[in-house]
């Protein structure tokens, strides 16, 4: 391997590493070990880099193919919660669903922050 490749293997390792971790941003609370949970904010962006490793390992025909392709995989039940993929164009609503609707009035100038006597 050429020094570029082993450059490019050693950050692979770290993408992976990251991806990784990122699957147990919900299993560990920020307080105990809060690292991992900027490592699950950036799960998106993990995941396409590591999709970019597979396409770079795959044009260079090697076996470090496996190893972001295998991290990918373990995470694919994660996948859905937080892509959403419709293959229909109608969407469906139960009659049950609950509607919300948030009304922004600054807590009516509890603080008088508009300084305003007729709030």
């Amino acid at each position: 391997m050429t020094w570029f490749s082993k450059t490019v293997l050693w950050f692979n390792y770290f993408a992976v590493i990251s991806l990784l971790l990122s699957y147990l941003s919900p299993y560990v609370s920020p307080a105990s070990f809060w690292p991992i949970a900027f490592l699950g904010l950036g799960y998106t962006y993990l995941l396409i880099l590591n999709f970019l490793f597979v396409i770079y390992w795959l044009l260079r025909r090697r076996i470090q193919i496996l190893l972001p392709l295998v991290a990918i995989l373990i995470g694919f039940n994660r996948f859905p919660s937080v892509f959403k993929i419709s293959f229909s164009s109608e969407e469906k609503v139960s009659e049950k669903a609950v509607q919300v609707m948030s009304w922004n009035v600054r807590l009516f100038d509890l603080y008088n922050w508009s300084h305003n006597k007729e709030t």
